[in-house]
């Protein structure tokens, strides 16, 4: 896959993932790993991890879900997958609300992060890109 391919479908992810967000926050004020990869054929997939019990470990959802993505990356399944993680990060001594983005694809071996930290305004959630060093 060419970088142009790759930055289109980061994009999509990057934009599917904030409205999934966008609605768990509304509904519930906060939300646990889920993710979405774009397969083989270019179609969009949400994909989700589940647990027993009524409070799953995010860090076992996460796992899962890792292993999932590098097992269906590896097997062609998809061509790029996102896990989507409810953090806080601090800025200043102040901390924020914020969606990190973990990126796997098989043209890089290391997972690239996002970070958009998100204010509510009423049925809406604002992102905003956040650097994070």
């Amino acid at each position: 896959m060419d970088q142009i391919n790759i930055m289109e479908n980061v994009t999509k992810l990057v934009d599917v993932i904030k409205q999934q967000a966008e609605l768990f926050i509304v509904e519930g004020g906060s939300f646990y790993p889920f993710g979405t990869c774009i397969d083989k054929l270019g179609e969009i997939k949400p994909i989700g991890a589940y647990l027993e019990g009524n409070d799953p470990s995010p860090s076992e959802l996460i796992s899962m879900l890792e292993a999932h993505f590098v097992k269906g990356l590896n097997n062609g399944l998809f061509n790029i997958c996102a896990i989507a993680i409810d953090v806080s990060i601090k800025e200043k001594d102040k901390s924020y609300d914020a969606l990190e983005i973990r990126l796997f694809n098989l043209e890089k071996d290391d997972v690239d992060k996002l970070y958009y930290k998100y204010k509510v305004k009423g049925k809406k959630v604002q992102f905003t890109p956040q650097e994070i060093s």
